[in-house]
């Protein structure tokens, strides 16, 4: 087994030499092959990115993670979950119509269905990484049909919202899971809020999330 102190100095060499986490503040301890990790980053992807280089290491028998996730600027919730499912839809390779996403702390919560093992990593990767998230729960299941049903469901609902006239010139999205429905984006008066939400509740979903913000509130 690699003694404390040499396996400590490949750890803090290793750190360094990653663009990713070598500007960050992170203090390592090894006692009796006891890997403590310490320390604060800017993201969740620079926090795996550093019990990355650990688990790749030998010599090791335990990790401790005790590494905070503090961005620099304080990022609201909701303006995470809006630019996470913006994330969400700008990637050609995952179903977002069957993704809802929610965030509570910098806590991303991913829920909904997923097609694959591969679209499930794929949907929480491209979130890690975003400015303010803290941590990301992906509770994607894997159903393909459903995950079908759900996104077919969700751009009918889709369809019924740009259909309504005073609702063009609105910015909506919608994410079906199960049988709740997420509505997000921006509409230009709280009565087109509401009107966003009546027409949901026409496809007879018992829950609506309604996340949509109106510019004149």
């Amino acid at each position: 087994m690699i003694p404390d102190r040499e396996l400590e100095n490949q750890i803090k060499t290793s750190v360094v030499e990653d663009t990713r986490v070598s500007s960050q503040h992170i203090e390592v301890d090894v006692r009796d092959g006891v890997i403590t990790l310490r320390g604060t980053v800017q993201s969740h992807r620079r926090k795996l990115a550093a019990v990355e280089h650990v688990s790749l290491l030998e010599g090791r028998r335990q990790i401790v993670d005790r590494i905070v996730v503090a961005p620099v600027a304080i990022i609201s919730d909701a303006r995470i979950s809006e630019d996470a499912r913006a994330t969400l839809e700008a990637h050609p390779d995952v179903t977002k119509e069957a993704i809802t996403v929610s965030t509570r702390d910098g806590v991303v919560t991913l829920r909904g269905t997923v097609a694959s093992q591969w679209e499930r990593a794929l949907a929480e990767d491209v979130i890690q990484d975003l400015r303010g998230v803290r941590a990301v729960r992906n509770w994607l299941t894997i159903d393909a049909g459903e995950q079908l049903e759900d996104a077919a469901l969700s751009r009918n609902i889709q369809t019924a919202l740009n259909l309504q006239a005073a609702l063009r010139e609105a910015t909506l999205r919608v994410a079906v899971s199960g049988g709740s429905v997420v509505l997000s984006g921006y509409v230009a008066m709280c009565q087109h809020r509401e009107l966003a939400e009546s027409i949901a509740a026409r496809f007879g979903f018992r829950v609506i999330h309604n996340e949509i913000v109106s510019l004149t509130e």
